[in-house]
């Protein structure tokens, strides 16, 4: 239900005349997508129909709810004391009078297109994630700025700007992500108390999101965790074959952070992308059964390592290190 929605039809903006509802992926460049086509296409209405009538033999004929108001999609008089989490995710309103689509999130106003906007919003709808990834993200103090008006941004910007934007967003640049990222295995369930805080943080170059090799990427894992029954942070680093703990003893998971950010300008970025890209080609080799590439590799880490060092956290990572892991592949 997370990126669940619906999609109306008014006259005046407030008399539905038919809507439907979106079951998943309500998001801009989805749902948003092929509604926005659907009325530049002049047959939302029929797609409507499709998306009523796929509902139907998902849920039968009384799903979506008979009771379906205005009030489900936006903030009115009479849903002034509604919670953002009372609203859907992404809930979409066409007028057929001005011909202009609205987007609501969590009840908010967040897009509003008008016709002679189509084709920009079009582009805009199709790349969201992208663009407004490219436009929060501060490099200086490596940092997501989440009260950025994107709305504004956006409104203010030509489809040549948002063109622009895009291919900025595919070139390589540094990204800390200091999101509330689960890490894989560490997924709590409401009865879950004894399970430790452990979210991701890599460091990595930007034009990941447009990488269809990700799993191979460099950056840098960086982690930070909470363990059950403790007060206090602790930073650490994922090698492709053992986690290991860099810092500790910190008050809050924004001052592990910070942490992190120090490391990031005290060690360089030249050394912790070299380790990523050497952490990466180990765990290639590996996973992928190439068991003499490995070798082969492993065995001019030194000079490799002479010619470029790279960060090894905690002392780990060093030539011998590696080496003494990997050893039933070492020549």
């Amino acid at each position: 239900m997370a990126t669940s929605g619906y999609v109306c039809l008014t006259r005046n903006g407030k008399t539905v005349s038919k809507y439907a509802y979106l079951q998943s992926d309500a998001y801009l460049d989805f749902y948003g997508v092929k509604i926005l086509q659907a009325i530049m296409d002049n047959r939302i209405d029929a797609w409507m129909d499709e998306q009523i009538a796929y509902n139907h033999t998902c849920y039968g004929a009384n799903e979506p709810s008979p009771l379906f108001t205005i009030d489900w999609i936006k903030r009115t008089k009479n849903n002034q004391d509604w919670e953002r989490t009372d609203f859907y995710s992404y809930t979409y309103e066409y007028s057929l009078k001005t011909g202009t689509l609205k987007v609501y999130t969590s009840g908010d106003l967040s897009v509003t297109v008008k016709r002679e906007e189509y084709e920009k919003y079009l582009f805009y709808f199709k790349n969201a994630s992208a663009i407004s990834h490219y436009l929060r993200y501060n490099p200086e103090i490596m940092e997501y700025d989440l009260k950025k008006p994107i709305k504004t941004i956006i409104k203010n910007s030509s489809l040549e700007d948002l063109q622009q934007f895009l291919e900025f967003s595919k070139k390589e640049r540094l990204e800390l992500e200091n999101h509330h990222c689960v890490l894989s295995g560490h997924f709590k369930t409401s009865n879950d108390y004894e399970s430790s805080y452990v979210y991701a943080k890599p460091f990595r170059t930007s034009d990941y999101y447009h990488s269809s090799k990700r799993g191979y990427h460099k950056k840098v894992p960086f982690i930070v965790e909470k363990p059950y029954m403790s007060t206090k942070w602790n930073v650490l680093v994922q090698l492709p074959y053992i986690r290991v703990s860099v810092a500790s003893g910190f008050s809050s998971e924004k001052k592990a952070v910070e942490h992190i950010r120090s490391i990031i300008k005290q060690v360089g970025v030249d050394k912790l992308l070299r380790f990523g890209e050497v952490s990466n080609t180990l765990s290639r080799f590996y996973k992928e059964n190439k068991y003499d590439e490995l070798s082969e590799y492993i065995s001019h880490l030194e000079e490799l390592y002479t010619k470029e060092p790279w960060y090894t956290p905690a002392g780990e990572f060093t030539t011998e290190k590696i080496r003494r892991h990997y050893k039933m592949y070492c020549v």
